[in-house]
């Protein structure tokens, strides 16, 4: 009777190259998946409340920077001109910034429902005006975003990561701020 099974006899220099390719597949796995990993780990979450604040909102009481927008009119305007007679929410946004969006629908609702009270709203981007525009057009957002094209917030008052979103009084004292997504158009 032939036996139930063949073997088929590699030679040692194959199998041990065999086996070195096994290990070599299994370790480049593992290696992509920690990297992977690591990187899910490392990357910051734009929106959570840990990280580090810009310098400009070191603490409630500090000054709004008073800088230089440009709005739909295409004349630049000092952010401090910007304020209402009440309470203002400047939020500084990114249009490429999913958070940054997210934020700014949270603000259009509140918008839309009547319910922001004695406090305006407005956004800074450090992006073109044609960027700004697009950026409200496709959210359909009616409150007013100014773009900051030469990045001035972001270079000279350390604003690195979006949204951030500040509340100030009148003179531009700032009252609160948060980049927590989770306090995010909170503010009574």
């Amino acid at each position: 009777m032939p036996p139930l099974h063949s073997t088929v006899e590699i030679p040692v220099s194959l199998r041990s190259l065999l086996t070195g390719f096994w290990i070599a597949a299994v370790a480049l796995g593992g290696a992509f998946l920690g990297v992977r990993l690591a990187q899910k780990d490392a990357a910051p979450a734009p929106f959570v409340a840990d990280r580090p604040t810009p310098p400009f909102l070191a603490s409630e009481g500090s000054s709004l920077p008073r800088v230089q927008v440009v709005g739909d009119d295409l004349v630049p305007v000092s952010t401090t001109d910007l304020l209402g007679p009440g309470r203002t929410v400047v939020l500084f946004l990114d249009p490429e910034c999913d958070p940054c969006r997210f934020a700014a629908r949270q603000w259009q609702n509140r918008l839309e429902r009547g319910d922001l009270g004695d406090l305006k709203v407005l956004g800074i981007c450090p992006a073109s005006r044609e960027d700004v525009q697009r950026f409200r057009s496709h959210l359909a957002l009616d409150f007013p975003i100014y773009a900051d094209p030469t990045g001035t917030h972001l270079h000279d008052y350390g604003v690195d990561s979006f949204p951030w979103e500040v509340v100030v009084d009148p003179q531009g004292t700032i009252l609160t701020f948060t980049g927590d997504l989770t306090r995010i158009a909170t503010i009574d």
